[in-house]
Protein backbone atom coordinates (compact mmCIF):
# COMPACT_ATOMS: atom_id res chain seq x y z
CA UNK A 1 0.00 0.00 0.00
CA UNK A 2 2.66 2.07 0.81
CA UNK A 3 4.77 1.87 -2.21
CA UNK A 4 1.06 2.31 -4.30
CA UNK A 5 0.55 5.49 -2.39
CA UNK A 6 4.35 6.61 -3.51
CA UNK A 7 4.06 5.84 -6.84
CA UNK A 8 0.33 7.61 -7.01
CA UNK A 9 1.93 11.12 -5.69
CA UNK A 10 4.83 10.82 -7.64
CA UNK A 11 2.67 10.74 -10.93
CA UNK A 12 0.11 13.24 -10.04
CA UNK A 13 3.51 15.78 -8.90
CA UNK A 14 4.63 14.80 -12.70
CA UNK A 15 1.83 15.70 -14.22
CA UNK A 16 1.22 18.98 -12.53
CA UNK A 17 5.05 20.41 -12.90
CA UNK A 18 4.87 19.50 -16.45
CA UNK A 19 1.82 21.58 -16.99
CA UNK A 20 3.15 24.64 -14.84
CA UNK A 21 6.58 24.44 -16.04
CA UNK A 22 5.61 24.33 -19.68
CA UNK A 23 2.91 26.85 -19.48
CA UNK A 24 0.90 23.88 -21.40
CA UNK A 25 -2.68 23.09 -22.03
CA UNK A 26 -3.37 19.74 -23.36
CA UNK A 27 -6.70 19.26 -24.44
CA UNK A 28 -8.10 15.73 -26.21
CA UNK A 29 -11.92 14.75 -26.77
CA UNK A 30 -14.26 17.86 -25.40
CA UNK A 31 -11.64 18.31 -22.46
CA UNK A 32 -12.56 21.98 -20.89
CA UNK A 33 -9.73 24.12 -19.50
CA UNK A 34 -10.17 26.96 -18.05
CA UNK A 35 -7.88 27.54 -15.04
CA UNK A 36 -4.85 28.81 -14.85
CA UNK A 37 -1.94 26.87 -15.72
CA UNK A 38 -4.52 24.00 -15.83
CA UNK A 39 -4.28 20.95 -17.76
CA UNK A 40 -6.80 17.69 -19.24
CA UNK A 41 -5.83 14.39 -20.39
CA UNK A 42 -8.38 12.17 -21.60
CA UNK A 43 -11.91 12.67 -22.82
CA UNK A 44 -14.53 14.96 -21.35
CA UNK A 45 -12.63 16.07 -18.52
CA UNK A 46 -13.17 19.69 -16.62
CA UNK A 47 -9.93 21.74 -15.16
CA UNK A 48 -11.10 24.80 -14.00
CA UNK A 49 -9.23 25.44 -11.32
CA UNK A 50 -6.03 27.00 -11.07
CA UNK A 51 -2.92 24.82 -11.11
CA UNK A 52 -5.52 21.50 -11.45
CA UNK A 53 -4.85 18.45 -13.87
CA UNK A 54 -8.25 16.53 -14.92
CA UNK A 55 -7.50 12.88 -16.92
CA UNK A 56 -9.23 9.68 -17.86
CA UNK A 57 -13.15 10.24 -18.51
CA UNK A 58 -15.10 12.99 -17.34
CA UNK A 59 -13.49 13.93 -14.52
CA UNK A 60 -13.25 16.87 -12.90
CA UNK A 61 -10.40 19.08 -11.23
CA UNK A 62 -12.39 22.18 -9.81
CA UNK A 63 -10.34 23.24 -6.85
CA UNK A 64 -7.02 24.73 -7.37
CA UNK A 65 -3.97 22.70 -7.15
CA UNK A 66 -6.25 19.73 -7.36
CA UNK A 67 -5.92 16.38 -9.22
CA UNK A 68 -8.47 14.31 -10.57
CA UNK A 69 -7.73 11.32 -12.48
CA UNK A 70 -9.36 7.83 -13.14
CA UNK A 71 -13.49 8.15 -14.26
CA UNK A 72 -15.72 10.15 -12.96
CA UNK A 73 -13.30 11.48 -10.40
CA UNK A 74 -13.78 14.48 -8.36
CA UNK A 75 -11.44 17.23 -6.76
CA UNK A 76 -13.92 20.01 -6.20
CA UNK A 77 -11.74 22.05 -2.92
CA UNK A 78 -8.17 23.54 -3.10
CA UNK A 79 -5.34 21.04 -2.35
CA UNK A 80 -7.34 17.97 -3.30
CA UNK A 81 -6.76 14.83 -4.77
CA UNK A 82 -9.32 12.39 -6.59
CA UNK A 83 -7.83 9.06 -8.07
CA UNK A 84 -9.96 6.21 -9.58
CA UNK A 85 -13.57 5.25 -10.16
CA UNK A 86 -16.16 7.61 -8.74
CA UNK A 87 -13.47 9.31 -6.51
CA UNK A 88 -14.24 12.60 -4.63
CA UNK A 89 -12.27 15.02 -2.78
CA UNK A 90 -14.56 17.48 -2.00
CA UNK A 91 -13.24 19.26 1.36
CA UNK A 92 -10.02 21.15 1.07
CA UNK A 93 -6.81 19.14 1.90
CA UNK A 94 -8.62 15.88 1.19
CA UNK A 95 -7.49 12.94 -0.77
CA UNK A 96 -9.94 10.36 -2.31
CA UNK A 97 -8.38 6.89 -3.96
CA UNK A 98 -9.96 3.80 -5.15
CA UNK A 99 -13.34 2.74 -6.31
CA UNK A 100 -16.48 4.60 -5.29
CA UNK A 101 -14.75 6.58 -2.47
CA UNK A 102 -15.61 9.78 -0.75
CA UNK A 103 -13.45 12.36 1.39
CA UNK A 104 -15.94 15.01 2.99
CA UNK A 105 -14.06 16.77 6.10
CA UNK A 106 -11.09 18.51 5.94
CA UNK A 107 -8.03 17.24 5.80
CA UNK A 108 -9.43 13.45 5.62
CA UNK A 109 -7.79 10.71 3.35
CA UNK A 110 -10.04 7.77 2.51
CA UNK A 111 -8.62 4.48 0.73
CA UNK A 112 -10.29 1.64 -0.58
CA UNK A 113 -13.88 0.96 -2.20
CA UNK A 114 -17.58 1.29 -1.72
CA UNK A 115 -20.57 -0.86 -3.35
CA UNK A 116 -21.92 1.94 -5.77
CA UNK A 117 -21.77 5.71 -6.66
CA UNK A 118 -25.01 6.32 -4.70
CA UNK A 119 -23.56 4.83 -1.32
CA UNK A 120 -19.55 5.31 -1.78
CA UNK A 121 -17.13 4.77 1.00
CA UNK A 122 -17.14 8.15 3.13
CA UNK A 123 -14.26 9.45 5.32
CA UNK A 124 -16.35 12.60 6.81
CA UNK A 125 -14.00 12.88 9.95
CA UNK A 126 -11.67 15.86 10.12
CA UNK A 127 -7.74 15.08 9.73
CA UNK A 128 -7.76 11.75 9.58
CA UNK A 129 -7.23 8.42 7.64
CA UNK A 130 -9.88 5.86 6.52
CA UNK A 131 -9.35 2.33 5.06
CA UNK A 132 -12.36 0.75 3.77
CA UNK A 133 -13.64 -2.45 1.22
CA UNK A 134 -16.78 -2.57 -0.31
CA UNK A 135 -18.84 -0.65 2.15
CA UNK A 136 -20.04 2.77 2.87
CA UNK A 137 -18.46 2.76 6.21
CA UNK A 138 -14.48 2.52 6.92
CA UNK A 139 -12.98 -0.59 8.53
CA UNK A 140 -9.89 1.18 10.26
CA UNK A 141 -9.79 4.77 10.75
CA UNK A 142 -6.54 6.65 11.98
CA UNK A 143 -7.14 9.62 13.77
CA UNK A 144 -5.08 12.56 14.06
CA UNK A 145 -2.09 13.35 16.32
CA UNK A 146 -2.08 15.93 19.30
CA UNK A 147 0.96 17.56 17.84
CA UNK A 148 4.62 16.68 17.16
CA UNK A 149 6.45 13.92 19.06
CA UNK A 150 2.80 12.17 19.49
CA UNK A 151 0.83 9.60 17.69
CA UNK A 152 -3.06 9.25 16.78
CA UNK A 153 -5.45 7.02 17.53
CA UNK A 154 -7.00 4.01 15.46
CA UNK A 155 -10.14 3.00 15.65
CA UNK A 156 -11.77 -0.30 14.43
CA UNK A 157 -15.24 -0.90 13.07
CA UNK A 158 -17.72 1.93 13.45
CA UNK A 159 -15.42 4.26 15.25
CA UNK A 160 -15.44 7.71 14.06
CA UNK A 161 -13.66 9.48 17.15
CA UNK A 162 -11.06 6.67 18.87
CA UNK A 163 -10.88 6.87 22.40
CA UNK A 164 -8.00 4.82 23.15
CA UNK A 165 -5.30 4.07 21.17
CA UNK A 166 -7.06 1.20 19.75
CA UNK A 167 -11.13 1.69 19.98
CA UNK A 168 -12.85 -1.41 18.70
CA UNK A 169 -16.41 -1.33 18.04
CA UNK A 170 -18.37 -4.08 15.97
CA UNK A 171 -21.47 -4.20 13.65
CA UNK A 172 -25.04 -4.39 14.37
CA UNK A 173 -25.61 -8.27 14.91
CA UNK A 174 -21.93 -8.83 15.41
CA UNK A 175 -19.83 -9.42 18.74
CA UNK A 176 -17.16 -7.06 19.44
CA UNK A 177 -14.04 -9.40 19.68
CA UNK A 178 -10.06 -9.65 19.53
CA UNK A 179 -8.56 -13.10 18.37
CA UNK A 180 -4.96 -13.56 19.50
CA UNK A 181 -3.88 -17.30 17.96
CA UNK A 182 0.32 -18.47 16.96
CA UNK A 183 0.38 -20.42 14.31
CA UNK A 184 2.40 -23.22 16.12
CA UNK A 185 0.14 -23.90 19.37
CA UNK A 186 2.08 -26.80 20.48
CA UNK A 187 5.38 -24.36 21.26
CA UNK A 188 4.19 -20.72 21.41
CA UNK A 189 2.08 -18.49 23.84
CA UNK A 190 -0.90 -16.30 22.94
CA UNK A 191 -0.37 -13.08 25.42
CA UNK A 192 -1.15 -9.54 26.32
CA UNK A 193 1.23 -7.95 28.26
CA UNK A 194 0.08 -4.85 29.98
CA UNK A 195 1.92 -1.34 31.47
CA UNK A 196 5.34 -3.80 32.13
CA UNK A 197 6.81 -7.47 31.28
CA UNK A 198 5.29 -8.49 35.24
CA UNK A 199 1.68 -7.77 34.36
CA UNK A 200 -0.19 -10.04 31.83
CA UNK A 201 -2.84 -12.26 30.88
CA UNK A 202 -1.10 -15.78 28.97
CA UNK A 203 -2.41 -19.06 27.68
CA UNK A 204 -0.28 -21.57 27.13
CA UNK A 205 -0.10 -24.94 25.29
CA UNK A 206 -2.27 -26.92 27.38
CA UNK A 207 -5.46 -24.05 27.49
CA UNK A 208 -4.19 -23.12 31.15
CA UNK A 209 -4.64 -19.07 31.32
CA UNK A 210 -2.97 -17.12 33.62
CA UNK A 211 -3.13 -13.41 34.55
CA UNK A 212 -0.14 -11.94 36.38
CA UNK A 213 0.07 -8.70 38.13
CA UNK A 214 3.32 -8.08 39.46
CA UNK A 215 3.58 -10.65 42.80
CA UNK A 216 0.05 -11.71 42.33
CA UNK A 217 -1.47 -14.31 40.07
CA UNK A 218 -4.59 -15.72 38.71
CA UNK A 219 -4.81 -19.13 37.63
CA UNK A 220 -7.20 -21.25 35.35
CA UNK A 221 -6.21 -24.86 34.83
CA UNK A 222 -8.34 -27.98 34.54
CA UNK A 223 -11.43 -28.14 37.46
CA UNK A 224 -9.55 -24.99 39.81
CA UNK A 225 -8.61 -21.62 39.87
CA UNK A 226 -6.38 -20.09 41.72
CA UNK A 227 -5.92 -16.13 43.23
CA UNK A 228 -2.97 -15.20 44.56
CA UNK A 229 0.90 -15.92 45.01
CA UNK A 230 1.60 -19.69 45.88
CA UNK A 231 2.86 -20.03 49.04
CA UNK A 232 0.53 -17.26 50.59
CA UNK A 233 -3.01 -16.80 51.65
CA UNK A 234 -5.11 -17.87 48.39
CA UNK A 235 -8.24 -17.80 47.02
CA UNK A 236 -9.58 -21.00 45.15
CA UNK A 237 -12.34 -22.52 43.66
CA UNK A 238 -12.79 -26.29 42.44
CA UNK A 239 -15.52 -27.15 40.15
CA UNK A 240 -14.82 -31.07 40.91
CA UNK A 241 -17.01 -33.04 43.51
CA UNK A 242 -18.89 -30.41 45.69
CA UNK A 243 -17.94 -26.92 43.94
CA UNK A 244 -16.22 -24.92 46.68
CA UNK A 245 -14.27 -21.56 47.15
CA UNK A 246 -11.85 -21.20 49.69
CA UNK A 247 -9.99 -18.61 51.56
CA UNK A 248 -6.38 -20.18 53.08
CA UNK A 249 -7.43 -23.28 51.94
CA UNK A 250 -6.15 -26.00 49.58
CA UNK A 251 -7.88 -29.13 48.45
CA UNK A 252 -6.82 -32.51 47.07
CA UNK A 253 -9.41 -34.85 46.75
CA UNK A 254 -11.57 -34.58 49.85
CA UNK A 255 -8.55 -33.30 51.90
CA UNK A 256 -8.68 -29.73 52.94
CA UNK A 257 -5.61 -28.22 54.24
CA UNK A 258 -4.45 -24.71 55.43
CA UNK A 259 -2.51 -22.24 53.37
CA UNK A 260 -0.93 -19.89 55.89
CA UNK A 261 -1.40 -18.38 59.30
CA UNK A 262 -5.42 -17.26 60.37
CA UNK A 263 -8.83 -18.07 59.88
CA UNK A 264 -10.15 -20.45 56.57
CA UNK A 265 -13.07 -19.88 54.77
CA UNK A 266 -14.89 -22.00 52.63
CA UNK A 267 -18.36 -21.81 50.75
CA UNK A 268 -19.25 -25.19 49.28
CA UNK A 269 -22.52 -25.01 46.32
CA UNK A 270 -24.53 -27.72 46.27
CA UNK A 271 -28.37 -29.04 45.26
CA UNK A 272 -29.48 -28.18 48.37
CA UNK A 273 -27.78 -24.99 49.68
CA UNK A 274 -25.31 -22.59 49.95
CA UNK A 275 -22.58 -22.97 52.79
CA UNK A 276 -20.52 -20.75 54.62
CA UNK A 277 -17.88 -22.21 56.90
CA UNK A 278 -14.62 -20.89 58.64
CA UNK A 279 -12.12 -22.65 60.79
CA UNK A 280 -10.10 -20.71 63.40
CA UNK A 281 -6.54 -21.05 63.49
CA UNK A 282 -5.27 -23.78 64.97
CA UNK A 283 -3.01 -25.82 63.07
CA UNK A 284 0.20 -25.33 61.37
CA UNK A 285 0.44 -24.36 57.85
CA UNK A 286 -0.43 -27.07 55.29
CA UNK A 287 -2.20 -29.36 58.28
CA UNK A 288 -5.53 -30.83 57.76
CA UNK A 289 -8.31 -28.54 59.19
CA UNK A 290 -10.19 -30.48 61.39
CA UNK A 291 -12.80 -27.63 62.93
CA UNK A 292 -14.85 -26.11 60.70
CA UNK A 293 -17.96 -24.06 61.68
CA UNK A 294 -21.29 -23.83 59.77
CA UNK A 295 -21.89 -20.18 59.99
CA UNK A 296 -24.72 -19.70 57.02
CA UNK A 297 -26.83 -21.69 55.21
CA UNK A 298 -28.92 -20.08 52.19
CA UNK A 299 -31.53 -23.42 51.03
CA UNK A 300 -32.59 -23.63 47.65
CA UNK A 301 -36.12 -23.68 48.99
CA UNK A 302 -35.71 -20.25 49.90
CA UNK A 303 -34.54 -21.18 54.12
CA UNK A 304 -32.12 -19.57 55.40
CA UNK A 305 -29.68 -21.17 58.39
CA UNK A 306 -27.70 -19.63 60.99
CA UNK A 307 -25.20 -21.27 63.09
CA UNK A 308 -27.23 -23.95 62.35
CA UNK A 309 -26.84 -27.55 60.70
CA UNK A 310 -28.77 -27.96 57.33
CA UNK A 311 -30.05 -31.27 58.44
CA UNK A 312 -32.10 -28.91 60.67
CA UNK A 313 -33.48 -26.67 58.00
CA UNK A 314 -34.44 -29.95 56.10
CA UNK A 315 -36.96 -31.09 58.53
CA UNK A 316 -38.34 -27.60 59.66
CA UNK A 317 -41.08 -25.50 58.13
CA UNK A 318 -38.77 -22.10 59.73
CA UNK A 319 -37.52 -20.31 57.10
CA UNK A 320 -34.81 -18.57 58.96
CA UNK A 321 -33.30 -20.38 61.87
CA UNK A 322 -30.43 -18.67 64.45
CA UNK A 323 -28.63 -21.18 66.71
CA UNK A 324 -26.44 -19.43 68.45
CA UNK A 325 -25.32 -20.84 72.52
CA UNK A 326 -25.08 -16.94 73.44
CA UNK A 327 -27.36 -13.92 73.52
CA UNK A 328 -27.98 -12.19 70.24
CA UNK A 329 -27.77 -8.55 70.09
CA UNK A 330 -27.92 -6.53 66.84
CA UNK A 331 -26.19 -3.32 66.98
CA UNK A 332 -26.46 -0.07 64.62
CA UNK A 333 -27.41 3.37 64.23
CA UNK A 334 -30.07 2.31 62.10
CA UNK A 335 -31.47 -0.42 60.69
CA UNK A 336 -32.86 -0.53 56.68
CA UNK A 337 -35.37 -3.04 55.64
CA UNK A 338 -36.51 -3.02 51.78
CA UNK A 339 -39.97 -4.41 51.50
CA UNK A 340 -42.42 -6.00 54.10
CA UNK A 341 -41.86 -7.56 57.38
CA UNK A 342 -43.93 -9.89 58.80
CA UNK A 343 -43.39 -11.15 62.55
CA UNK A 344 -45.37 -14.84 63.26
CA UNK A 345 -47.54 -14.30 59.83
CA UNK A 346 -46.62 -14.62 56.23
CA UNK A 347 -50.30 -13.96 55.35
CA UNK A 348 -51.00 -10.40 55.81
CA UNK A 349 -47.55 -8.96 55.25
CA UNK A 350 -49.01 -7.58 51.11
CA UNK A 351 -49.06 -3.56 51.88
CA UNK A 352 -48.09 -3.35 54.87
CA UNK A 353 -44.13 -2.57 55.73
CA UNK A 354 -44.80 -4.47 59.20
CA UNK A 355 -47.43 -7.08 59.81
CA UNK A 356 -47.26 -8.54 63.32
CA UNK A 357 -49.65 -11.10 64.26
CA UNK A 358 -49.17 -10.85 67.89
CA UNK A 359 -48.91 -8.12 70.92
CA UNK A 360 -46.72 -4.70 70.50
CA UNK A 361 -45.34 -3.36 73.63
CA UNK A 362 -44.02 0.15 73.48
CA UNK A 363 -43.09 3.07 75.77
CA UNK A 364 -44.02 5.30 72.90
CA UNK A 365 -45.47 5.56 69.62
CA UNK A 366 -45.11 8.40 67.42
CA UNK A 367 -46.66 9.26 64.38
CA UNK A 368 -45.08 11.17 62.25
CA UNK A 369 -47.68 11.84 59.28
CA UNK A 370 -51.26 12.91 59.57
CA UNK A 371 -53.16 13.86 56.75
CA UNK A 372 -55.60 15.91 58.49
CA UNK A 373 -56.74 16.80 61.86
CA UNK A 374 -60.67 18.00 63.49
CA UNK A 375 -59.75 21.14 64.65
CA UNK A 376 -62.09 22.71 61.86
CA UNK A 377 -64.74 21.67 64.36
CA UNK A 378 -64.19 24.66 66.26
CA UNK A 379 -64.55 27.37 63.41
CA UNK A 380 -67.47 28.97 62.84
CA UNK A 381 -68.81 27.30 59.35
CA UNK A 382 -68.82 23.97 60.83
CA UNK A 383 -72.11 22.85 61.02
CA UNK A 384 -73.04 20.86 64.32
CA UNK A 385 -75.81 18.08 64.24
CA UNK A 386 -78.73 18.41 66.15
CA UNK A 387 -79.60 16.24 68.88
CA UNK A 388 -82.51 15.25 67.39
CA UNK A 389 -81.06 14.40 64.30
CA UNK A 390 -77.91 12.78 66.51
CA UNK A 391 -80.23 10.45 68.12
CA UNK A 392 -82.42 9.40 65.25
CA UNK A 393 -79.14 8.55 63.43
CA UNK A 394 -78.37 6.50 66.40
CA UNK A 395 -81.34 5.22 66.58
CA UNK A 396 -80.96 4.28 63.05
CA UNK A 397 -77.62 2.69 62.91
CA UNK A 398 -76.22 2.27 66.43
CA UNK A 399 -72.86 3.98 65.72
CA UNK A 400 -71.66 7.55 65.94
CA UNK A 401 -71.87 9.85 62.48
CA UNK A 402 -68.58 9.29 60.52
CA UNK A 403 -67.54 6.47 62.93
CA UNK A 404 -67.56 2.92 61.29
CA UNK A 405 -69.84 0.39 62.43
CA UNK A 406 -69.36 -3.05 64.18
CA UNK A 407 -69.52 -4.88 61.41
CA UNK A 408 -66.56 -2.78 59.59
CA UNK A 409 -64.71 -3.06 61.90
CA UNK A 410 -64.96 -6.91 62.82
CA UNK A 411 -64.23 -7.48 59.00
CA UNK A 412 -61.87 -5.11 57.79
CA UNK A 413 -60.21 -3.47 61.63
CA UNK A 414 -59.09 0.37 61.62
CA UNK A 415 -56.25 2.28 60.60
CA UNK A 416 -55.24 3.55 63.86
CA UNK A 417 -53.97 7.02 62.91
CA UNK A 418 -57.59 7.86 61.00
CA UNK A 419 -59.45 6.19 64.08
CA UNK A 420 -57.33 8.67 66.50
CA UNK A 421 -58.41 11.53 64.02
CA UNK A 422 -62.17 10.56 64.06
CA UNK A 423 -61.81 10.34 67.91
CA UNK A 424 -60.88 13.68 68.41
CA UNK A 425 -63.28 14.95 65.96
CA UNK A 426 -66.29 12.79 68.47
CA UNK A 427 -64.41 14.65 71.24
CA UNK A 428 -64.73 18.25 70.46
CA UNK A 429 -68.28 18.02 68.87
CA UNK A 430 -68.96 16.41 72.70
CA UNK A 431 -67.14 20.00 73.97
CA UNK A 432 -69.43 21.96 71.42
CA UNK A 433 -72.68 20.11 72.95
CA UNK A 434 -71.56 20.54 76.37
CA UNK A 435 -70.83 24.45 75.59
CA UNK A 436 -74.70 24.76 74.04
CA UNK A 437 -75.78 22.80 77.09
CA UNK A 438 -74.16 25.40 79.57
CA UNK A 439 -75.88 28.44 77.20
CA UNK A 440 -79.01 26.89 78.05
CA UNK A 441 -79.05 26.06 81.43
CA UNK A 442 -77.66 29.56 81.86
CA UNK A 443 -80.77 31.14 79.83
CA UNK A 444 -83.11 28.74 81.90
CA UNK A 445 -81.24 30.39 85.11
CA UNK A 446 -82.21 33.78 83.85
CA UNK A 447 -85.44 32.67 83.13
CA UNK A 448 -86.30 32.24 86.48
CA UNK A 449 -85.34 28.31 86.57
CA UNK A 450 -83.21 28.38 90.03
CA UNK A 451 -80.18 25.87 90.19
CA UNK A 452 -80.90 22.64 92.18
CA UNK A 453 -82.40 20.30 89.43
CA UNK A 454 -80.61 17.10 90.17
CA UNK A 455 -80.28 13.63 88.33
CA UNK A 456 -80.87 10.67 90.96
CA UNK A 457 -79.61 7.22 90.08
CA UNK A 458 -81.18 4.00 90.95
CA UNK A 459 -79.17 0.57 91.44
CA UNK A 460 -80.13 -3.33 92.15
CA UNK A 461 -78.89 -5.48 95.21
CA UNK A 462 -75.63 -5.81 93.36
CA UNK A 463 -74.75 -2.08 93.04
CA UNK A 464 -74.84 -2.08 89.35
CA UNK A 465 -76.74 1.27 88.02
CA UNK A 466 -80.05 0.28 86.50
CA UNK A 467 -81.43 4.09 86.25
CA UNK A 468 -81.34 7.33 85.64
CA UNK A 469 -84.01 10.18 86.49
CA UNK A 470 -83.53 14.01 85.90
CA UNK A 471 -85.62 15.78 88.99
CA UNK A 472 -86.35 19.82 88.63
CA UNK A 473 -87.09 21.47 91.60
CA UNK A 474 -89.19 24.66 91.48
CA UNK A 475 -89.12 27.64 93.97
CA UNK A 476 -92.89 27.90 95.17
CA UNK A 477 -94.75 25.08 93.03
CA UNK A 478 -95.84 22.05 95.04
CA UNK A 479 -94.41 18.51 94.45
CA UNK A 480 -97.92 16.62 93.82
CA UNK A 481 -99.49 17.26 90.84
CA UNK A 482 -102.78 16.93 92.50
CA UNK A 483 -101.74 19.91 94.91
CA UNK A 484 -101.00 22.10 91.64
CA UNK A 485 -104.26 21.12 89.95
CA UNK A 486 -106.35 22.25 92.68
CA UNK A 487 -104.41 25.50 93.28
CA UNK A 488 -104.68 26.37 89.23
CA UNK A 489 -106.87 26.77 86.91
CA UNK A 490 -105.64 24.27 84.59
CA UNK A 491 -105.19 20.48 84.40
CA UNK A 492 -102.38 19.23 82.63
CA UNK A 493 -102.85 15.62 81.66
CA UNK A 494 -101.85 12.47 80.83
CA UNK A 495 -98.37 12.65 82.66
CA UNK A 496 -96.49 10.67 81.90
CA UNK A 497 -97.63 10.14 78.47
CA UNK A 498 -96.69 7.59 75.67
CA UNK A 499 -98.17 9.61 72.45
CA UNK A 500 -99.60 13.23 73.52
CA UNK A 501 -100.89 15.12 76.52
CA UNK A 502 -104.05 18.17 76.83
CA UNK A 503 -104.42 21.26 78.72
CA UNK A 504 -107.68 21.20 80.12
CA UNK A 505 -108.66 24.63 81.39
CA UNK A 506 -111.42 25.24 84.19
CA UNK A 507 -114.95 26.68 83.45
CA UNK A 508 -114.45 29.90 84.89
CA UNK A 509 -111.12 30.92 82.85
CA UNK A 510 -110.84 33.13 80.54
CA UNK A 511 -109.58 31.26 77.57
CA UNK A 512 -107.31 34.37 75.46
CA UNK A 513 -105.36 35.17 78.54
CA UNK A 514 -103.24 31.65 78.39
CA UNK A 515 -99.65 31.18 76.51
CA UNK A 516 -98.01 27.75 76.29
CA UNK A 517 -94.80 27.00 74.67
CA UNK A 518 -93.70 23.01 74.68
CA UNK A 519 -89.62 22.52 74.70
CA UNK A 520 -86.66 19.98 74.71
CA UNK A 521 -84.91 19.89 77.82
CA UNK A 522 -81.85 21.96 75.77
CA UNK A 523 -84.21 24.58 75.23
CA UNK A 524 -85.33 23.81 71.54
CA UNK A 525 -89.22 24.89 70.98
CA UNK A 526 -91.38 22.40 69.04
CA UNK A 527 -94.50 24.06 69.87
CA UNK A 528 -96.01 27.49 71.29
CA UNK A 529 -99.26 28.79 71.37
CA UNK A 530 -102.38 30.55 72.53
CA UNK A 531 -105.05 28.57 74.14
CA UNK A 532 -108.15 29.15 73.11
CA UNK A 533 -109.92 26.17 73.05
CA UNK A 534 -109.93 23.51 75.71
CA UNK A 535 -108.51 20.87 76.16
CA UNK A 536 -105.66 22.02 74.10
CA UNK A 537 -103.33 19.16 72.73
CA UNK A 538 -99.87 18.25 72.11
CA UNK A 539 -98.41 16.00 70.13
CA UNK A 540 -95.01 14.25 71.40
CA UNK A 541 -95.62 10.89 69.02
CA UNK A 542 -92.84 11.68 66.46
CA UNK A 543 -90.52 12.70 69.07
CA UNK A 544 -88.47 10.25 70.90
CA UNK A 545 -88.84 9.18 74.76
CA UNK A 546 -87.40 11.73 77.24
CA UNK A 547 -88.13 14.88 79.22
CA UNK A 548 -90.24 17.55 77.66
CA UNK A 549 -90.40 21.15 79.06
CA UNK A 550 -94.01 22.82 79.24
CA UNK A 551 -93.63 26.58 79.72
CA UNK A 552 -97.57 28.16 80.69
CA UNK A 553 -97.95 31.84 81.11
CA UNK A 554 -101.34 33.27 82.26
CA UNK A 555 -102.98 35.02 85.10
CA UNK A 556 -101.78 33.29 88.21
CA UNK A 557 -97.91 34.32 86.27
CA UNK A 558 -95.65 32.19 84.63
CA UNK A 559 -95.18 28.23 85.38
CA UNK A 560 -93.00 25.53 83.79
CA UNK A 561 -93.99 21.82 83.90
CA UNK A 562 -91.84 18.57 83.55
CA UNK A 563 -93.76 16.65 81.13
CA UNK A 564 -91.91 12.95 80.71
CA UNK A 565 -92.54 10.96 77.42
CA UNK A 566 -91.97 7.23 77.65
Amino acid sequence: MRTALKYIFTIGIILIGFAIHAHAQVQYNGCIVTGNYASAIGKNNNASGNNSLAGGYNSQATGSNSLAFGYNSKANQSTTIALGNTAIASANGSLAIGNYVKATAQNSFVFGSGTAASSPLTNSTDNSIAFGINSNKPTLLISKSLNNNYTGKVGIGQVSNPQAKLHIRSDNNENAGVFIEPSNTDSYNAFIKLFDNNHSITVDKTAAMAINAGTGALNFKGESYCFGASGEKTARIYTSGTPSLYLNVTRVGNTETRDGEGTSFAIDFDDQALTFRSAAYQNPRGSDITNWKNTLFLCTDGKIGIGTKNTYLENSSDNLRISSPHAMELQSGNITITGNVGINTINNVSGYALAVDGGIISTKVFIKEVKQWPDHVFTDSYELMDLDDLRHFLSETHHLPGVPSQEEILNSGYDLNEMQTVMMEKIEELTLYLLLLQDEINELKSNGIPSGDSITFTYDANGNRIARSLVIERVGVPLETSQLSQALPYELFPNPTTSSFSILLKESSPHASWHAQLLTITGIVLDERDIETSPATFDLSRHPEGIYLLQIDGPKGHQTWKVIKR
